[in-house]
């Protein structure tokens, strides 16, 4: 049995049959902390923190918005919704979803010293009078990142309110655009979650397929490798490796919420099978 991380999968099933995992270090680097961070952010966890989730809504931003261009459809009907609530009118879903994604593209991209416009549409009304009354609203949420890495580097900055009060203006940021709008975001591409009996543990893993495990924030490698693993060229390269075909793995808080959506890729999604601690088992038995 083939047991790949999803970070090496692309290249591997597509230019050749069986990845050369130990000298895919920088491959293996993005497969673990979800995306590709600059150097300079990765000396501060909790701006790399922070970085992650922004660079998170900003991804799913840009598939939504390139759905239509890409022939890709919907799976899911939250597009209607999230206009509804951010204001934005459209004739069709497809424009609707690219308007929804180019506002929150737009807040993202805007400088440190320009608030974004969407914190209003989506925060509780009391708690964002609050917020407006201490000061702590956020501007564009990359540039108050990069703010934030730069306050705390060493003779930069030594009062604690003020790098605290920065704080809770990253967390208002990583909140309503890392996280509220990157599920709904998601919910346009992977379709809504449904409650629903599915399987979970390392007996979701079929001996018979190659299985790739999705895990670290890569939601949305999903809904290219769903479409991808299915074509008769993949399959072809599976069975010439003495597999059946491909199936899906879901691991850590990626594969839960594959799970809650596994209904809409029920032929390739096997299921969730757990923890960081299932993953380095799973891939430990690839090994061996």
């Amino acid at each position: 049995m083939r047991f790949w991380p999803a970070g090496c999968l692309l290249p591997s099933v597509f230019q050749r049959t069986v990845p050369d995992h130990a000298e895919s270090s920088q491959r293996n680097l993005r497969r673990d902390s979800g995306c590709d961070c600059h150097p300079e952010f990765s000396a501060r966890s909790g701006g790399r923190f922070r970085l992650l989730h922004s660079y998170r809504g900003e991804y799913r931003a840009e598939c939504v918005e390139n759905c239509p261009d890409k022939g890709r459809d919907q799976r899911g009907k939250r597009a209607e919704s999230s206009a509804e609530k951010l204001g934005i009118t459209a004739e069709d879903k497809y424009e609707k979803a690219e308007k929804v994604a180019k506002a929150v593209l737009d807040d993202l991209h805007k400088p440190e010293y320009e608030k974004m416009e969407l914190v209003e549409k989506l925060a509780y009304g009391p708690r964002f009078q609050r917020w407006q009354e201490l000061g702590i609203l956020p501007g564009g949420a990359k540039g108050e990142v990069f703010h934030g890495v730069v306050k705390c580097s060493t003779n930069l900055n030594s009062d604690p309110v003020d790098m605290l009060t920065d704080c809770l203006k990253l967390g208002i940021s990583t909140g309503l655009y890392g996280l509220t709008l990157t599920n709904l975001l998601n919910d346009v591409l992977l379709g809504e979650p449904e409650l629903r009996m599915a399987p979970v543990g390392l007996r979701v893993v079929d001996p018979d397929y190659i299985n790739i495990m999705i895990t670290g924030h890569q939601h949305t490698i999903f809904v290219d490798l769903q479409e991808r693993l299915r074509s008769p060229e993949a399959v072809a390269k599976a069975q010439a490796a003495g597999a059946k075909g491909f199936r899906l793995v879901g691991c850590t808080c990626v594969g839960q919420d594959l799970q809650l959506r596994g209904v809409h890729y029920a032929d390739i999604f096997e299921g969730h099978a757990g923890n960081n601690y299932t993953s380095e088992a799973g891939t430990g038995y690839r090994r061996h």
